[in-house]
């Protein structure tokens, strides 16, 4: 999976969560997905075997999904092709922006949004108005909308911090699982300093206390409490 926008980001940072991917599990059993996901080449066969009333079922599932972490319709695609595939950007390579939304004359989004309780500001742009006054009342407006939305969540927005450097941290995870006797570690060597020293040959040189720190953030991230 790559995180390469903001949105990528905050799906990729739930999507290790474990209570993510239980949900993401009962889903595929549901629909008879695979437990790692379809193969690419499979998942035309796939859709036209659901039928247009379980593809409708299908939908329902992932919008329960998406309810349940507070995430926006414009998720849903990100959501389908993980659910599917086990990945994201191959299927809809183009991404929406999930943070903003125009709603429409009927107000169908801002009642939806009450429905689900997912914290929301509604801006009412008039008449007359120009891109520059709109952005400079936004731009002034910023901390009240904060603010609003805060409290609607009941804490403060935490921010989305981007995980660089994924494909080495994934590594390093994974070595993490691994047993003494399966890194080959020397006898009394902590296990950091071994995958440091295993990391380097691939990646350069890194501090064992970065790996202790990746660690212990994965493990937050998977019990969904940063």
């Amino acid at each position: 999976m790559k995180g390469d926008t903001k949105s990528d980001e905050l799906f990729y940072q739930i999507s290790i969560r474990d209570d993510f991917q239980a949900h993401v599990r009962e889903c595929r059993d549901t629909f008879t997905i695979p437990e790692g996901g379809l193969k690419k080449g499979d998942t035309k066969r796939w859709y036209e075997s659901l039928g247009r009333n379980k593809y409708s079922q299908f939908l329902d599932a992932l919008a329960d999904i998406l309810r349940h972490y507070k995430l926006s319709n414009s998720f849903i695609n990100p959501l389908e092709e993980y659910v599917v595939t086990n990945e994201t950007q191959n299927l809809y390579p183009l991404r929406p922006h999930p943070f903003y939304e125009i709603d429409t004359p009927s107000g169908y989004c801002t009642e939806q949004h009450r429905k689900d309780k997912k914290p929301f500001v509604s801006l009412l742009i008039y008449d007359y108005a120009s891109l520059e006054e709109t952005q400079e009342y936004l731009k002034k407006s910023w901390n009240n909308i904060k603010q609003s939305l805060d409290k609607q969540r009941g804490k403060p927005t935490r921010r989305i911090r981007r995980w660089t450097h994924k494909d080495r941290d994934e590594e390093i995870l994974r070595l993490y699982e691994k047993s003494r006797a399966e890194l080959g570690l020397k006898k009394g060597e902590y296990k950091q300093i071994g995958i440091a020293r295993l990391i380097a040959t691939k990646y350069g040189p890194i501090d064992s206390d970065y790996i202790k720190n990746i660690v212990l953030r994965r493990r937050r991230l998977k019990r969904g409490t940063i």
